[in-house]
């Protein structure tokens, strides 16, 4: 048997993902309701398994959430959740002022690695005095090392600047090393 693929396969594809998002905000067909607080997003189990290696493990098996066809989420921002969600089935994202290290979070408990990927590379581009040592504290915990690599040169541009930071005195001793022993260190 010989198989076919249609010109404007890719095209077709993006249609099909637009209207499962269509579907998904007109609470469609959905089988499954996201919960944080009081805010619920509804959707499909296929897709968020799809999507998402955490769903994927949730719904394969016999869990109370697959059963009852609800998830519930604590100690995570609602609109976060559904930043997530919707791009399970979008491929799209915003990231909400003040938001980056929240929005990590909840990608990285859902397992969504691409969005983890994008909102790093996002951080890394965009660390400030105001940001750094929430932006080095995520490289850590997170694994980023490139967050972590663009957080010790910032350090190293930005020392003094940092040093008068009431903040400066969680910032690691390692970072400290680093910027020391860097003969590009201007003091």
């Amino acid at each position: 048997m010989v198989q076919f693929v249609c010109e404007g396969a890719e095209e077709y594809a993006v249609r099909m993902l637009e209207e499962l998002h269509r579907m998904k905000q007109d609470e469609d067909h959905c089988d499954f309701v996201v919960q944080v607080g009081n805010d619920v997003c509804h959707a499909h189990k296929n897709v968020l398994s799809a999507g998402s290696d955490y769903f994927r493990a949730m719904l394969k098996h016999d869990t109370k959430e697959s059963r009852e066809g609800r998830v519930v989420f604590k100690d995570v921002d609602s609109e976060c959740v559904k930043i997530c969600i919707d791009f399970i089935y979008s491929s799209k994202y915003e990231i909400p002022d003040g938001k980056n290290i929240e929005l990590l979070h909840v990608a990285a408990i859902l397992q969504l690695e691409r969005l983890r990927n994008a909102i790093s590379n996002n951080l890394a581009e965009s660390i400030t005095i105001e940001n750094y040592f929430s932006a080095r504290n995520a490289g850590d915990i997170y694994g980023l090392d490139d967050v972590t690599f663009r957080c010790r040169t910032f350090l190293r541009e930005n020392i003094m600047e940092i040093a008068n930071h009431s903040g400066f005195g969680s910032v690691e001793k390692d970072d400290i090393f680093h910027v020391l022993k860097s003969s590009e260190t201007t003091l």
